[in-house]
């Protein structure tokens, strides 16, 4: 299921649909280390992270990967 960003500057009653939020899983900049459960990011290389989370400089990976999400 598809979340999006959602700009609320004027107000919730005229929200606006601004992007598609892309979790660390499906993120193309995202290498996820079995070993310890957690991942790192090509533009945040001194952190890891969860494959839950997220950030503004996320990309929709286009292949789908197989045995990393087992």
């Amino acid at each position: 299921m598809a979340e999006y960003i959602v700009d609320t500057t004027d107000g919730i009653l005229h929200a606006r649909t601004t992007g598609e939020l892309v979790r660390c899983n499906d993120c193309k900049h995202y290498h996820y280390e079995r070993e310890v459960g957690y991942g790192w990011c090509d533009y945040h290389p001194k952190f890891y992270f969860r494959k839950t989370d997220y950030c503004s400089y996320g990309e929709r990976r286009e292949i789908a990967r197989h045995g990393e999400d087992d």
